[in-house]
């Protein structure tokens, strides 16, 4: 939904919308917001402040806290009489879709699994057919790949800039789902997947960093985070680099310093 459908939604859900102050409407915008606009999200968010009977000020300090915090509200089981649910919770519906997109077509499956450990936002394409999948290597089944998440609403097309290339958004509870859905070694074969994708792409020496995409960046930091791989070591120095090289000071420092720290 837009904006506007999502506040009236919530409006005629919330038994206490009319006793709201300005700033717990402020509040329920910024919750609308942060779960897109999804008609479950808002359902499932209404149900929890009803029964706990927390305002949404409350909820939404909870919500923003972390991301272990929004997991565990989006995986609160809720009851929704329109839809004749007896229990369900939005992450349970995510996993139903994503169980049937496994089933009808694993490619996109695997397509979307890969793009949970990027940032969600501005994926490049070109990431995503350098995944070395065999079936990257016809533009027809990668087409199709796409158009089923795009179908499901699970990622969007969007413009990154005047850049004249396709980059694809993830919906942030899309991510947040496929991280509770996938058991412990999908997660990790993922996790090293996206690395060894971005490590491939990313640049190894100063001749290399004209030919790098900007939009690279925010996904080689989603994929450094873990300490052991010594994948990542490398390509957190190559990162480091680029960014002192480039000008930004202050991140590079902050990568650079982290290779150097005594291990816990």
């Amino acid at each position: 939904m837009d904006e506007e459908e999502a506040l009236e939604l919530f409006s005629k859900r919330y038994c206490g919308w009319d006793g709201l102050e300005d700033n717990e409407k402020e509040d329920v915008v910024r919750i609308l917001n942060s779960v897109h606009h999804l008609p479950l999200a808002v359902v499932g968010s209404i149900d929890h402040m009803t029964k706990t009977a927390k305002p949404p000020s409350t909820y939404w300090n909870t919500f923003r806290k972390n991301e272990e915090e929004m997991k565990h509200l989006l995986s609160r089981p809720f009851y929704d009489i329109q839809r004749e649910a007896a229990q369900e919770s939005i992450l349970s519906t995510y996993f139903a879709t994503f169980t049937q997109i496994r089933q009808q077509m694993p490619l996109a499956a695997d397509l979307l699994q890969l793009m949970a450990f990027f940032n969600h936002q501005n994926i490049p394409e070109e990431l995503l057919i350098q995944y070395g999948l065999k079936e990257m290597g016809n533009p027809r089944d990668f087409c199709c790949a796409i158009d089923k998440l795009l179908g499901f609403s699970l990622v969007t097309m969007v413009k990154c800039g005047c850049m004249d290339k396709a980059f694809y958004d993830l919906n942030r509870l899309v991510q947040l789902s496929l991280q509770q859905y996938l058991p412990s070694n999908e997660l990790d074969q993922g996790r090293r997947t996206a690395l060894k994708v971005i490590s491939r792409l990313f640049p190894r020496s100063q001749d290399e960093q004209q030919y790098i995409c900007p939009a690279y960046i925010p996904h080689a930091l989603a994929v450094i985070e873990d300490p052991t791989d010594p994948t990542t070591e490398e390509l957190r120095i190559r990162v480091g680099l680029y960014l002192q090289d480039i000008g930004s000071y202050t991140h590079a420092e902050a990568l650079l310093r982290r290779r150097t720290a005594p291990q816990e």
